[in-house]
């Protein structure tokens, strides 16, 4: 250190030979030299700094998002209240029943209706919405229902009152490819559950007009969420139905449809979903009964 001095000493008296700026530019660029150094000193001297990365979990190939560390729960109802097809918010009214069947066997059946705008277009039995130019295929908006489902599912079939008074037959073949629409749809849509139809026929309410029968051609969905043992389901829905309408806030009734008579309503099997073993498959008298 006392060398440093020293040099100091003599680099200071050498300049006073020199002018004052040739002493002010020696003394910047001694500042600059000193102030150099220390950072040089103190680099050396401190540890360096430890970067943590952080590691993402494993992510899987075939989800394309990280896997979660639970199981999630699979969908078991497919009526949410609201659903999205193309941007557009579409509703699906939906209103849980506790029923009884003839031998007074209890049924809870979710009773699930497609909202306005979207019903039957007049005359199709693939779209729905206010008409042919402004309507929906009925198959887009079910496939975006949530998947999952393994109970029971009842597609209904209906027709407004057109027609009805001269040509019964039509509107009530109308209504049963509507429900066979539907069927086919869940069957692709719901392939572990059980299948039924419902044709619940033409509007038949007098006084209706033209300008409120889209109305009368609701899509409808039945799903039995529990059932005792051997339940009739065509007692047991056209009774959850009775009870859906007097609900003030579920504005559907089905007793206005020519099939509701109970001599002429029926709930129909249309396929028994498949499991993968004997075992899983309940015995006959344990799965509600269509008759």
């Amino acid at each position: 250190m006392s060398k440093v001095i020293e040099l100091f000493s003599a680099l200071s008296a050498l300049l006073n030979c020199y002018p004052a700026w040739v002493k002010t530019l020696f003394s910047l660029w001694l500042i600059f030299t000193t102030a150099l150094l220390l950072a040089l000193i103190f680099a050396r001297t401190c540890p360096p700094a430890v970067v943590t990365e952080r590691v993402e979990p494993p992510v899987s190939p075939s989800e394309g998002n990280r896997t979660p560390s639970h199981p999630q729960p699979v969908p078991t109802i497919i009526f949410p209240p609201i659903i999205v097809i193309s941007g557009v918010p579409i509703e699906f009214r939906r209103i849980d029943v506790a029923a009884k069947d003839k031998n007074g066997k209890d049924l809870k059946v979710a009773v699930g209706v497609l909202w306005d705008p979207y019903r039957w277009v007049l005359n199709s039995t693939e779209r729905v919405g206010i008409s042919k130019s402004n309507s929906t295929p009925i198959a887009e908006i079910l496939r975006g229902l949530p998947q999952g489902e393994t109970r029971p599912i009842i597609a209904v079939g209906t027709a407004s009152h057109e027609n009805a008074d001269d040509r019964p037959e039509v509107e009530e073949a109308r209504a049963e490819v509507r429900a066979d629409t539907l069927v086919d749809l869940c069957q692709r849509q719901y392939p572990n559950a059980d299948i039924y139809s419902l044709n619940l026929g033409f509007f038949r309410k007098k006084g209706a007009d033209s300008d409120s029968s889209a109305t009368e051609r609701r899509v409808i969905l039945l799903v039995i969420e529990s059932w005792e043992a051997g339940a009739d389901l065509t007692s047991g829905v056209r009774d959850a139905l009775i009870k859906a309408a007097a609900e003030q806030r579920f504005s559907f009734d089905a007793s206005n449809y020519s099939n509701f008579p109970p001599e002429r309503f029926r709930v129909v099997e249309r396929r028994a979903k498949k499991e993968k073993s004997i075992e899983k498959e309940p015995r006959a008298e344990q799965r509600p009964q269509a008759g």
